[in-house]
C-alpha cells in the first residue's frame, strides 16, 4: 500500500491495520509534506522502516508506529527529515535493537514511547540531541516510556545521558534490581514524575534523588511511583532531597 496523497491540506491520516510490511523512500507522497501533523501507522505489520522513509513529511508533528508485533530492530535515520515531531510511539512492538543514531535529527521530539518491546540494553548516545532543538524555548525530550522493557540490573546514569530537560521518566516493569546513586544526576532540576513500580528493587542508595553529592538542591520530582518492588524496609535517608513531592506509591511491597 503507498500512502494516498491526499487533499493538499489533509492534517491527520489514519492508516491503522493495513498490512504495509515495510516502509520504504517514494512511499509518502510530498504533496503531504506541508500540510500532515499526524500519521497512524499501528498495528501494520511493519517490519523494515528504511532510512529517509519519511523525509517528504517534514511538517509532521505526530506519529505512531506502535503495535507493530513484526518490528524488531530500528537502525540508523530511521526518522530523518521530521524535524518538527513532538510525539512518537512505538509501544507494544517487539524491538530489541536500536541504533545510537535511530532517533537523530528529532530536535523538535517532547514525548517518546519505548514501552512493552524487548529492548535490553540502550545504546550510549541514543537520546543525544533527541528534543534539542525544539521550538518554543524547549530543550530536551519530556517524557521517555521505557516501562515494560526487559532493561534488567541497574539503572545508571550512562542510560539516560543527554535528557537533562525530562519531566516524566517511566522504567516501571522492567525488571531492575537497582539504582545506581548517579543514574539521576542531571534530571532532578526537571524531572517532576517518576515511575519505577513493578520491579525488583530492595533498597534506595542514599542521596539518588539529589541533584548533587552536598544534597544542596533539592529534586523537583512531584510524583514518585516504587509499587510493585521488594523494598522490605526503607531507609531514613532514601527520600532525602524530595521536598516538593506530593504524591509517593509504595504499596504492594515486601
Amino acid at each position: 500500500l503507498r500512502a494516498p496523497a491526499g487533499p493538499a491540506r489533509t492534517e491527520v491520516l489514519q492508516l491503522a491495520e493495513n498490512w504495509l510490511g515495510e516502509l520504504r523512500v517514494g512511499q509518502f507522497s510530498p504533496d503531504l509534506g506541508s500540510s500532515l501533523r499526524e500519521l497512524v501507522l499501528a498495528n501494520c505489520q511493519i517490519a523494515r522502516i528504511e532510512p529517509g522513509a519519511f523525509e517528504p513529511l517534514h511538517s509532521l508533528r505526530t506519529l505512531d508506529l506502535g503495535q507493530n508485533a513484526t518490528l524488531v530492530s530500528l537502525g540508523p535515520d530511521c526518522f530523518r527529515g521530521l524535524h518538527n515531531l513532538r510525539e512518537l510511539s512505538l509501544s507494544g512492538c517487539q524491538i530489541s535493537s536500536l541504533n545510537a543514531a535511530t532517533f537523530s535529527g528529532l530536535v523538535a521530539l517532547k514525548c517518546l514511547s519505548l514501552a512493552d518491546n524487548r529492548i535490553a540494553s540502550v545504546p550510549q548516545g541514543l537520546f543525544k540531541g533527541v528534543g534539542v532543538g525544539g521550538g518554543g524555548g524547549g530543550g530536551s525530550l519530556e517524557k521517555l516510556v521505557l516501562s515494560g522493557n526487559p532493561l534488567g540490573g541497574t539503572l545508571t546514569a550512562s542510560q539516560l545521558a543527554g535528557l537533562g530537560g525530562l519531566k516524566e521518566l517511566h522504567v516501571g516493569n522492567c525488571g531492575l534490581v537497582s539504582v545506581a546513586p548517579s543514574a539521576l544526576k542531571g534530571l532532578m532540576l526537571s524531572l517532576r514524575v517518576l515511575n519505577l513500580s513493578g520491579n525488583q528493587i530492595k533498597s534506595l542508595p542514599s542521596g539518588v534523588f539529589n541533584e548533587n553529592s552536598s544534597g544542596s538542591s533539592s529534586s523537583s520530582i512531584r510524583e514518585l511511583d516504587l509499587s510493585g518492588n521488594r523494598m522490605g524496609a526503607v531507609a531514613a535517608h532514601a527520600f532525602a532531597g524530595l521536598q516538593r513531592l506530593q504524591r509517593l506509591q509504595l504499596d504492594h511491597n515486601e
